[in-house]
C-alpha cells in the first residue's frame, strides 16, 4: 500500500475531522466490500483518519486509501461553505471552501509525485 507524508496546520486538521461525521453516513454494513474504497467499510477507515490525525503533527502519514477517504469527505464537506458565516466562527477565519481547496491541493500533489 502507497502511503504519502502531508503536513497540515491545526485548522485542516480541524476540518478533515469536521468532515468526518458526515462521511459516517456512508456506512452501509450490507456495502459488498468491492464497492468500498480499498475494500474497508467507511467506520474503520474514518477511525484510521481520526487516530492519525489526532496524534501528533504537524506531519502525518496517510494511506492511499485515507487520501481517498479525505477527498470524498471534503466533496460532501464543502456544501458548509457560507460566505455569510463570520470569520469568528470558522477555524482559523477561513472559509470552509478555502480550506477545503487547501487541503485537496496538498493531498492531490503528493498523491501525484
Amino acid at each position: 500500500m502507497k502511503t504519502f507524508t502531508v503536513t497540515l496546520t491545526e485548522d485542516l486538521v480541524d476540518t478533515i475531522l469536521g468532515a468526518m461525521p458526515d462521511y459516517m453516513l456512508h456506512h452501509d454494513p450490507a456495502a459488498d466490500p468491492e464497492d468500498l474504497i480499498g475494500g474497508i467499510p467507511v467506520p474503520d477507515r474514518v477511525q484510521a483518519i481520526e487516530d492519525i490525525l489526532l496524534a501528533d503533527g504537524p506531519t502525518y502519514t496517510l494511506t492511499e486509501d485515507l487520501v481517498d477517504t479525505i477527498l470524498s469527505a471534503l466533496d460532501d464537506y464543502i456544501m458548509y461553505d457560507d460566505e455569510d458565516t463570520d470569520p469568528e466562527d470558522l477555524f482559523g477565519g477561513t472559509p470552509v471552501a478555502e480550506r477545503v481547496h487547501a487541503i485537496e491541493k496538498i493531498l492531490l500533489n503528493c498523491a501525484s509525485n
